[in-house]
């Protein structure tokens, strides 16, 4: 399932609890947490706007290190290339369903995106600090391995969408975070990590 997709049905869940969400132009970007008394009483945008909670959810991924410097080393900002291709309407049936799936060394693929039937592999590696958008050629090279041994059909087929860098948060041992921000007094929340 596209991102995107768990995100909205996140938002629906919430949002049907009265959780509040600012999105769209309104939305501002979050550059650190407002304290009193030791405890993160809100938020303060780069605008400048403050907003005020109870308890504050920091699921900030590749980003959260930034707000919360708090979480040291718990949480860093690493990226992997990604590619897509377009196989036909008979592929597309025959991937559908199949589980996100680890190839040894290669790397991961995942089943077509219903929406837009687009077949996306991921080559495995340790991740990349960088903001340029690109997939190195051993990596290329990976990509297409991975296919040769799990979908030879479609090995050689160009990639489609634009290759790219996927931004994502990683933790020391590759598991989740979810704990309270240290010195918070329990009022902050932040979780990430290998998403």
């Amino acid at each position: 399932m596209p991102s995107s997709d768990t995100m909205k049905g996140i938002w629906d869940h919430i949002s049907a609890r009265g959780v509040k969400s600012i999105l769209g132009e309104r939305a501002e970007k979050v550059v650190k947490l407002k304290y009193s008394n030791g405890k993160a009483t809100g938020v303060t945008t780069a605008v400048g706007r403050t907003h005020n909670a109870a308890l504050i959810i920091s699921a900030l991924d590749a980003a959260g290190a930034a707000v919360l410097p708090q979480i040291g080393t718990s949480s860093a900002a690493r990226s992997w290339p990604v590619a897509h291709i377009k196989p036909t309407e008979d592929e597309c049936n025959l991937l559908r369903g199949i589980p996100t799936t680890n190839i040894r060394d290669l790397g991961f693929l995942f089943e077509p995106y219903p929406k837009t039937k687009l077949f996306k592999p991921c080559p495995l590696g340790i991740g990349f600090h960088t903001f340029q958008d690109f997939i190195p050629k051993d990596d290329e090279q990976k990509l297409r391995q991975l296919l040769r041994e799990t979908s030879p059909w479609m090995a050689d087929r160009p990639f489609v969408d634009k290759k790219k860098l996927c931004w994502f948060s990683d933790s020391p041992d590759s598991n989740c975070c979810l704990d309270f921000v240290p010195d918070t007094k329990n009022s902050a929340i932040f979780l990430s990590g290998d998403s």
